[in-house]
């Protein structure tokens, strides 16, 4: 490894994102400073963001595909959410406020934002006075959520889009060998499962996390910054081991839980070799978080978690 990185801080800010933090040192305390409300206030305040008059709600409007018109009162300007494009109301309230406090991430910098969504960080990234901003994702329809707003808020000419084939979903696939960025923002899928097919903007199969954390020593300036979130409570611990192995140093604060579809794809990844085990055919028992009840956030998510002070 190079001395172009020397730390690596996995930490948890907000609601239930893990973030992973790298630079030339141990970053300012201030940094983890989040908005401190309780859920019931996030939920208000943030919930009741999507515009009345459009069809689509916060927790049905992109599931039902139709578009939606979400306010930011961090970019203080409402954006669109396209259909296939999940809204952004975690970014809001987590990673918006990061970047609020610490500015200096941002201004004049360039700035890699690896699956971008709905783009409501790049476009905060270019509020904040950032040089130059790329923007990358495999789904077309958050690429084209991001030009629509790019354009509607006047940041046309700083943020660029680029496109990731699922014949390729490293995380710096549509980035060049020579190509360095001052802050790198890789937000991957929270749902993990080896066996599925491929990565999508869903689905990770296990392989983007990795990659990200090798190529930053590649990709990332000197004396940059990258934040890394993972709010899968079990890859979050792999990436943590992962970077420590690396030699990075790391601070870590542990996702409040698993999700339930997290949770079912670990359990059907140990009750396949169950069954193996015992001559039995691997698919005649399965779990499924939608029916049964050991799999739901009352058993796996901690609702009363407060995230620690560092």
């Amino acid at each position: 490894m190079s001395s172009k990185v020397t730390c690596v801080v996995l930490l948890f800010i907000g609601f239930a994102i893990g973030v992973v933090l790298a630079s030339r040192g141990l970053l300012p305390a201030g940094l983890m400073q989040t908005e401190k409300m309780t859920m019931q206030e996030r939920r208000y305040k943030y919930y009741t963001y999507i515009d009345p008059n459009t069809s689509g709600t916060a927790n049905q409007g992109n599931v039902l595909g139709e578009p939606i018109r979400f306010y930011s009162g961090k970019l203080e300007a409402y954006i669109a959410v396209l259909p296939g494009v999940f809204y952004p109301y975690e970014a809001e309230w987590t990673t918006l406020p990061l970047l609020k406090l610490h500015p200096e991430l941002v201004r004049g910098k360039t700035v890699l934002e690896i699956g971008t969504g709905s783009g409501i960080i790049s476009l905060f990234c270019a509020k904040l006075g950032a040089a130059k901003v790329v923007a990358t994702d495999i789904n077309p329809a958050a690429l084209e959520t991001m030009t629509l707003n790019a354009g509607n808020l006047g940041y046309a000419d700083i943020i660029e889009t680029r496109l990731v084939s699922p014949d390729d979903t490293s995380a710096y696939a549509v980035i060049g060998e020579d190509e360095c960025f001052d802050l790198i923002l890789p937000n991957p899928p929270f749902a993990i499962d080896l066996d599925a097919p491929r990565n999508d903007s869903v689905t990770d199969v296990g392989v983007l996390g990795f990659s990200i954390v090798r190529g930053l020593d590649q990709h990332l300036e000197p004396g940059g910054v990258s934040v890394l979130y993972y709010d899968d409570l079990f890859f979050h611990e792999v990436m943590v081991m992962f970077a420590r192995h690396n030699g990075y140093e790391v601070r870590a604060h542990t996702p409040n839980g698993l999700f339930p579809w997290s949770a079912e794809t670990l359990f059907n990844s140990y009750l396949r070799r169950l069954l193996q085990r015992e001559g039995l055919p691997p698919d005649m028992l399965h779990f499924d978080y939608h029916k049964d009840k050991a799999l739901g956030f009352e058993f796996l998510r901690n609702a009363g978690f407060k995230p620690r002070e560092f």
